[in-house]
């Protein structure tokens, strides 16, 4: 497969979802740079100081629009208005803080379990189980 090149975006309309995120703000700057008129539906950002502040991408973009992309009415009139050639959804809900924190907790429940069964089972023998079996090929 070839890539498309790269004036393929030149003067098309794409609409970018997410466009205040990390990645979403360079796919901005990246289309601004290719010559696309390019607008942005998404929440304001969450981080601060944000990339999409700090470079600047509100002022490469033909249109920036806060918004929630589970609003199916403001996303059809944004769709509308921008009439897109080309849509490129990067929206989602950053969870980095609360996975983090989930993991933590997980790994020290983990970690207890360990112990627990380590001082009932005692150590380990290197045997497996009596119910696993490795798993065959059929080649």
């Amino acid at each position: 497969m070839t890539a498309p090149h790269p004036s393929a975006l030149r003067g098309r309309d794409v609409l970018v979802t997410g466009h205040t995120g990390f990645k979403g703000s360079w796919l901005a700057l990246w289309l601004a740079a290719l010559g696309a008129r390019t607008t942005g539906y998404a929440l304001a950002p969450e981080t601060d100081p944000a990339l999409f502040e700090v470079a600047g991408v509100a002022d490469v973009l033909h249109d920036h629009v806060v918004g929630d992309v589970r609003d199916r009415d403001a996303v059809d009139a944004v769709v509308a208005r921008s009439r897109p050639d080309v849509v490129l959804h990067l929206a989602a809900r950053t969870v980095v803080s609360e996975g983090t924190a989930a993991r933590r907790r997980r790994s020290r429940s983990t970690s207890t379990a360990r112990r627990r069964c380590s001082t009932r089972c005692g150590p380990p023998t290197g045997r497996a189980p009596s119910w696993w079996s490795p798993a065959t090929s059929a080649t």
